[in-house]
């Protein structure tokens, strides 16, 4: 049976409840939203403003293409500035994750970071959103379901051992004989040869997605190769002793206080501008961003409501490309849902009565864009669809008010909005649609419960109305099939056959155009038959040091920061 590939490793129905508890906090969103967003009690502003914010699209695409026998094309060099050698960068992280092991890394800013710094991809997603060598320099698929990868030589890891087709291979073996691990990519693998010392083949599973495989590989952690001798060396410890072939090596950490890395010198594409960099884990959002007025730390995201405070003189404040999307999921279960939410036209009176950009307004001060569909803009590139309109961003009342009385509540309807505190900013969000919905006879009450509990609801018991979460996935198949697949996560519990025929077909589609015509359909669908609610997508913030150059806020095809990459043109340095 082909596991959930949304999961990234765990998909099967029998996990446990504790790995599902993981996962919903870290694979789909790599870290979902809660315990990083705050409420906006908790934040003193002095100057409160409206805050129109457009987010850049960080990916375009316009001729790439998974056809098969195609071989891929060269990476397109960035000139970089020259910078100064020398200084410690020492960025600020709100928690630690629990391990450095990409394989079972749950990423935020704490891991992502290390991980961009310590290992490398096989290939990455380039600046315009096409594939570009990492330490594979081309591939080529020989048919649907063969890749061939010919790998970069003279790169050796941290610890002296070659980077080649066995190190390759071994990772790879690793992912098949762990196929519950966090990012494990062994639903997609039936198994990797080596040809000769800088050549590798990967065959795909013939029930498997395989047309996502590239997808994969050059986002998050799935293509990142460490070294099979430490590897085997520290075994289920590994996650505390890193070793990859990146550009910084790393040197200790101090559990829940910091973490040391150091340039790597010989590293293949050129030592680092900068000597160390640290990670200081500082769990008050206002203490880091007061660290970085004062100069303390250079780097740090930035919750929204922290972005005004964090603007001033020295700092730089900018927004990146959308990382999330805010979504309500609707319970369609026939017997342990809202019998209200069967009716389609109530589920899109839901949609029709939401004004996003107010709710936008209110709970991120303008950061954020009115979502149309599951796709985000940007990380879904080049399947988002700016021509594909969803509900209006204003909303409309009257049109609520009209589908509620079509499908026979006149009066009004209520229902529940299930939330986790501050987890997707879920209180915040229910307390504003709350008064919103109410003006369309929509009344609202909200069950606020522990993420536990939370959980429990959505994917043991199935028994609620509506729950307020986050996901993202830069693969469409990967999306639709978690939250919408009738074997996928389906918090919906939606059994819609026509929607699992087209993910399933969207999995094995090679071909360009026909991928984009069933996105396209999957995204109309989708907006049509409301089984979700999509409220807004987030952005990442970042603030930095004017101190620190040839830095921009990292893809969001990337948790944590990319500092220095060879294959993505970066290497950041201090001004003294």
């Amino acid at each position: 049976m082909q596991k959930n590939p949304g999961l990234k490793g765990i998909g099967t129905a029998t996990a446990a409840v504790l790995a599902v508890v993981l996962l919903i906090v870290g694979v789909v969103a790599g870290y979902f939203a809660g315990s990083a967003t705050i409420t906006p009690q908790t934040t003193t502003l002095t100057e409160i403003k409206t805050v129109t914010q457009t987010i850049e699209k960080t990916v375009t695409i316009t001729t790439q293409t998974t056809t098969v026998k195609t071989e891929t094309a060269a990476v397109t060099t960035i000139p970089q500035p020259t910078g100064r050698y020398g200084g410690t960068l020492v960025i600020g992280a709100e928690k630690q994750e629990d391990t450095l092991d990409p394989l079972n890394a749950l990423l935020g800013p704490f891991a992502g970071t290390a991980i961009n710094a310590i290992f490398e991809s096989l290939i990455y997603y380039g600046p315009s959103g096409e594939f570009v060598p990492g330490l594979a320099t081309s591939w080529k698929a020989e048919n649907e379901r063969v890749w061939v990868f010919t790998l970069r030589q003279g790169v050796k890891f941290h610890d002296g051992t070659p980077f080649d087709a066995e190190a390759v291979k071994a990772n790879f073996d690793r992912h098949i004989q762990n196929p519950n691990a966090v990012k494990s990519i062994a639903f997609l693998l039936d198994s990797v040869v080596v040809r000769d010392k800088y050549t590798v083949e990967f065959r795909l599973k013939s029930d498997a997605p395989y047309a996502e495989f590239l997808s994969y590989l050059a986002s998050d952690v799935h293509g990142v190769i460490p070294s099979p001798t430490a590897v085997q060396k520290w075994g289920k410890d590994f996650g505390r002793h890193p070793v990859g072939t990146g550009p910084f090596k790393f040197v200790e950490w101090v559990d829940n206080d910091h973490l040391t890395l150091e340039a790597n010198e010989d590293y293949w594409g050129g030592r680092p501008y900068l000597d160390r960099i640290i990670i200081r884990i500082i769990p008050e959002h206002s203490v880091r961003i007061l660290a970085l007025k004062t100069g303390d730390i250079h780097l740090t995201d930035i919750p929204s409501q922290f972005a005004n405070v964090a603007n001033q003189s020295g700092v730089i404040v900018k927004s990146g490309g959308a990382t999330r999307l805010f979504v309500i999921s609707i319970n369609v279960h026939p017997e342990k849902g809202n019998p209200v939410l069967q009716n389609i036209k109530v589920r899109q009176a839901i949609n029709y009565a939401i004004n996003r950009e107010a709710l936008i307004k209110a709970v991120e001060l303008g950061y954020g864009i009115p979502a149309v569909g599951t796709l985000i803009p940007g990380l879904n590139d080049p399947w988002y669809n700016p021509d594909i309109k969803g509900y209006p961003p204003r909303g409309d009342i009257s049109k609520a008010k009209q589908l509620l009385a079509e499908a026979g509540y006149p009066n009004g309807i209520d229902v529940e909005i299930e939330v986790a505190g501050v987890f997707a900013n879920g209180l915040n969000i229910a307390t504003i649609l709350q008064q919103q919905l109410a003006e369309a006879n929509i009344r609202v009450k909200i069950k606020n419960v522990d993420f536990s509990i939370f959980v429990e609801d959505l994917f043991s018991k199935r028994k609620f109305d509506m729950a307020i979460h986050d996901e993202a996935n830069p693969s469409p198949y990967a999306l639709w099939y978690t939250f919408l697949h009738s074997k996928g996560w389906n918090l919906c519990n939606v059994n819609d056959t026509e929607i699992d025929m087209l993910i399933e077909r969207l999995g094995k589609t090679t071909e360009f155009q026909k991928r984009k015509e069933i996105v396209n359909q999957l995204t109309q669908i989708e907006i049509e038959r409301a089984y979700q609610v999509y409220l807004y997508y987030v952005p990442r913030i970042q603030g930095w040091s004017d101190k620190l150059k040839g830095y921009t806020v990292t893809d969001p095809h990337y948790w944590g920061s990319i500092i220095v990459n060879k294959a993505l043109s970066k290497n950041a340095w201090l001004e003294p």
